[in-house]
């Protein structure tokens, strides 16, 4: 007799398990009460610190920027879907509700001078360093 063990059967049956806490029999107030964290890129050029980060299906006015003590938060809430006369939800993966991201920023990054600008549900924040922070070359004279 042949006992033939498949460990992909048991993440699936892990994975059956874990999709009902998933399921929409959640109530009112535990939908309206969760969180969820939006995906952030940064990267950084010579004159400045570029954070990018994905807010699809919001516009504009469903989050807000703001630095504060050199650190920048980025807040808002994304609405979920409402089931009504004409809306039957099947599914719904996208997370909803409110969010927080804060980022310390560097001391050499010109707070005053920041601009954001947000397409396709994309939110690109620009930081621009401190010239004087920024490097340069300094030329050597020989005598």
């Amino acid at each position: 007799m042949n006992i033939y063990y498949d460990p992909f059967r048991a993440l699936r049956d892990m994975q059956r398990h874990l999709d009902r806490f998933s399921e929409p029999s959640a109530t009112e107030e535990t939908k309206q009460n969760r969180s969820w964290t939006p995906a952030v890129d940064i990267y950084e050029t010579s004159s400045e610190i570029v954070l990018l980060t994905e807010l699809p299906g919001m516009n504009d006015k469903e989050f807000k920027l703001n630095i504060e003590n050199n650190v920048l938060t980025l807040s808002g809430e994304r609405k979920p879907f409402e089931e009504g006369k004409h809306l039957k939800i099947n599914r719904q993966e996208r997370p909803s509700g409110s969010f927080s991201r804060s980022f310390s920023l560097p001391n050499n990054t010109d707070v005053n001078n920041v601009k954001a600008s947000y397409k396709n549900g994309v939110l690109e924040i620009a930081l621009p360093k401190k010239t004087e922070a920024q490097p340069r070359q300094i030329q050597v004279t020989v005598k």
